[in-house]
């Protein structure tokens, strides 16, 4: 089965699963593109230039063109697909004991849209469910192992069939979504296991810890919010402790705007330190070769390995590979945040004028970034609405003085503000507080 957005087009990825007498046996099947696209053919050489697909409003610029993406790869219902399959042995305690990797020919029996995994997870009966006991086996287990699962609101825009906006909101996070991510976490903490088991050359996903000073910073967090706990060391495990000690939802959601601006970015690279953040040893991308190229690089370099061919890549030819699609990954991130900025932007408009209330998620000597609570959006306001002065004054990262309201700022202090415009040159929506 393959389970996926209801707009989705193009599939990478697909599961199945058996009880078996020590716990479970999984398979992840994921689209065999390196079949299709060969080291430096013209294909090949565009895809790397693109380096990933990019998703922009109700549109897709993809990393390969859709013939390969949206038909001959992409795992369709109904159809038989080449894959490359993960087939892994986990014990009843979510460990996993054994795994494999090859090539297979699968047969797709159905694909359910998240929306329609999730009403079958309710009843907690069918074919989803034995997939739903594992999965939360292995999302109770990496939670305990220290994983900092950032909790960072999404949007979901809505079209109607002409392709005008209809509407934005906070896209919810399901048990379905929940589901899939742990499979594919598990498929790629495999691939990376093999490349370091048997030497292998290898595209890692690595993530470095924040760096030291960052420990002083979330302590004046902690101290400001009245939580009692305190960091002597950055650890995904201390992170994680603070967090499911946090009762307050409003305090809960300020700590996880702070953490993400406190975290370096995942990048790609054949240096295995491993993923902070996940709070993995080793990991690798290895579950996407349609829309992410790193994953088709990873593809083929197990493929030759199992096949007892010539490596198509050395150490060399991998940091310039993780350096270029790290980049392109940063760029699409970038156009993608930017959209989504236009688009609340647009459906704002009318409402210039009104009131909200708002809370304070960061500051800059230009002005206070803030965040509605109403909704996802975010917006500014300029500083000579809190100054009298031509630049705040901050007192630290997490405070700063506002001699024109007579009173010092904190992050995640709320706010009422007016909307005075939205500036579509700067992509921001600008703000005033209302005294």
């Amino acid at each position: 089965i393959t389970i996926d957005g209801k707009d989705s087009k193009d599939f990478d990825d697909a599961i199945s699963i058996e009880k078996a007498k020590q716990g479970y046996t999984l398979y992840v099947h994921i689209a065999d593109v390196s079949f299709y696209v060969n080291v430096n053919s013209a294909l090949d050489k565009e895809a790397f230039r693109r380096g990933n697909s990019w998703y922009l409003a109700n549109s897709v610029i993809p990393m390969l063109p859709a013939v390969l993406s949206e038909k001959i790869c992409s795992l369709n219902p109904k159809t038989k697909r080449l894959a490359f399959t993960c087939e892994m042995q986990f014990n009843k305690a979510g460990e996993i004991v054994s795994y494999s990797f090859y090539k297979s020919k699968i047969y797709l029996k159905r694909r359910y849209t998240y929306e329609q995994a999730e009403k079958e997870l309710k009843k907690k009966k069918g074919k989803l469910s034995l997939f739903y006991e594992l999965t939360k086996i292995l999302e109770e287990k990496r939670n305990k192992e220290g994983r900092i699962a950032l909790e960072i609101p999404e949007m979901q825009a809505d079209w109607d069939e002409t392709g005008r906006l209809i509407s934005i909101r906070q896209k919810e996070r399901l048990e379905s979504h929940k589901l899939i991510e742990e499979c594919m976490l598990s498929a790629n903490i495999c691939a990376a296991r093999y490349a370091k088991k048997h030497r292998l050359p290898f595209l890692y996903r690595v993530h470095e810890k924040p760096p030291a000073e960052e420990v002083e910073k979330i302590n004046l967090f902690l101290q400001l919010f009245g939580i009692s706990k305190r960091i002597k060391k950055i650890s995904a495990k201390s992170i994680a402790s603070i967090l499911n000690s946090i009762s307050d939802e409003d305090t809960k959601a300020i700590f996880h705007y702070l953490l993400l601006r406190t975290f370096t970015q995942a990048v790609y690279a054949p240096d295995t330190i491993g993923h902070w953040g996940l709070g993995f040893s080793d990991y690798a991308h290895f579950t996407s070769p349609i829309r992410r190229y790193a994953d088709l690089v990873i593809h083929r370099q197990l493929a030759a390995h199992l096949e007892k061919k010539p490596l198509p890549y050395n150490e060399g030819d991998l940091k310039f590979i993780g350096m270029e699609t790290s980049r392109c990954e940063r760029e699409a991130m970038s156009a993608e945040r930017d959209i989504r900025k236009l688009l609340i932007g647009r459906s704002f408009e009318t409402r210039i004028g009104e009131n909200f209330e708002a809370w304070i998620t960061g500051f800059h000597s230009e002005g206070i970034f803030i965040a509605l609570s109403e909704s996802i959006a975010e917006g500014f306001i300029p500083v000579q609405y809190v100054s009298k002065k031509a630049e705040l004054l901050m007192l630290d990262e997490l405070r700063a003085v506002a001699d024109k309201l007579g009173k010092t700022l904190i992050m995640g202090q709320k706010l009422q503000v007016k909307l005075l415009e939205v500036d579509f040159a700067k992509i921001r929506m600008n703000f005033e507080p209302i005294l």
